[in-house]
């Protein structure tokens, strides 16, 4: 935990009454990008840190964001920290504090786009994709991921951008 403490306490200190308000934004966009991954221990005060930017920041998008990080903060020690990091896609979304639009092909070769945050299950998603089709026996219905290889369902617990995530080709792979 020392280290990930050493980040948050590190990104407060950068952020803290920084004059460039672009350059604070970017400091507040790792600091939600950190709280949708992994969470800070107990021994440090990140909660009071966010109370205070909330209270002093004159910014309206310094707000948004202490606002938001105050949220993850919840989230993100109730359900845990990531898998997998968070892909370019997603760090993207972020920077410009939008959901993350995912394509999903059906077996009829149509593409149903969805959008989800970083903390959506796939069981969740697939709430959102039997909505959008508009399937009525839902049991008979799931998400899996396919590739030359293998074909398996996905878990409903599994966080659907931690599945994402996965698909990117290790480092081995790209030699």
């Amino acid at each position: 935990m020392g280290m990930r403490d050493e980040v948050f306490l590190q990104i407060c200190k950068q952020t803290h009454g920084h004059p460039n308000i672009a350059n604070c934004k970017e400091g507040w966009n790792l600091m939600i990008i950190c709280l949708m991954s992994f969470p800070p221990s107990k021994n440090i005060k990140i909660r009071d840190y966010l109370s205070k930017a909330l209270k002093t920041s004159s910014s309206p998008e310094i707000k948004e964001r202490a606002e938001l990080a105050f949220v993850l903060l919840d989230v993100i020690e109730e359900h845990g920290e990531r898998v997998e990091p968070p892909p370019e896609e997603e760090i993207e979304a972020v920077r410009q504090l939008k959901l993350i639009e995912l394509k999903v092909l059906t077996p009829d070769n149509k593409t149903v786009s969805i959008k989800v945050d970083p903390f959506t299950t796939v069981a969740e998603a697939e709430q959102m994709l039997n909505r959008h089709m508009k399937i009525r026996f839902t049991h008979a219905f799931g998400l899996f991921e396919a590739n030359k290889e293998c074909e398996d369902v996905l878990s409903v617990k599994r966080r659907i951008m931690d599945v994402v995530a996965s698909w990117r080709p290790s480092e081995d792979e790209d030699d």
